[in-house]
């Protein structure tokens, strides 16, 4: 082969690897999303909520963790909303169910306006934590204050990976730290 038909040869090929990447790679205006206005988010995972109390720390338990987000996107970047985040653990010995959650109002921030983004959230509100009898009602509960930080990344649009820190205050310097990882759908 000439120097000149080995060149061709060659520049025929960078030619052809960077048509293949031009076209892999999305546009970022097709990749960019609308997240402005109504928003809700549901989601589901696994929680592990530890206690302390002025007796010491208690058992850390695993559960099954919860978050509902309801609100309004002002930009494709923020969200602003009610949150709840709740935890349910069996209790030892019982039928029971012990609920521990934050109700409250929140913001989410993604560092990206397109899609696959990662964001943090937090949210500060009323926490509560009650048992729920196996007969349906609940019993009168503690009450206090919460406080919500969290992250996460959008992997698909509308889903979400969440990994929420939770730290609630109650009397009596009665304290519970929840953390929280879920898959969450986000209509937006």
């Amino acid at each position: 082969m000439t120097t000149r038909r080995l060149q061709q040869t060659h520049g025929a090929r960078w030619l052809l690897a960077a048509a293949i990447l031009m076209l892999a790679v999305p546009d970022a205006a097709s990749a960019q999303v609308e997240r402005k206005g109504f928003i809700l988010n549901l989601g589901l995972g696994a929680a592990r909520v530890s206690t302390s109390s002025q007796f010491g720390p208690g058992t850390p338990e695993i559960g099954v963790g919860t978050d509902f987000k309801i609100g309004y996107a002002p930009s494709d970047r923020l969200l602003l909303y009610y949150s709840n985040d709740a935890a349910f653990q069996s209790r030892p010995n019982s039928d029971d169910i012990l609920a521990t959650g934050l109700s409250g109002f929140g913001a989410m921030y993604f560092l990206d306006p397109g899609e696959n983004s990662f964001y943090v959230d937090g949210a500060i509100g009323i926490a509560a934590r009650r048992s729920i009898s196996s007969t349906g009602g609940f019993d009168a509960g503690i009450t206090g204050s919460g406080l919500q930080v969290g992250g996460g990344y959008e992997f698909d649009r509308h889903w979400l990976l969440d990994v929420d820190l939770i730290r609630n205050s109650f009397d009596g310097d009665f304290k519970t730290t929840t953390m929280r990882v879920a898959v969450i759908w986000l209509l937006y």
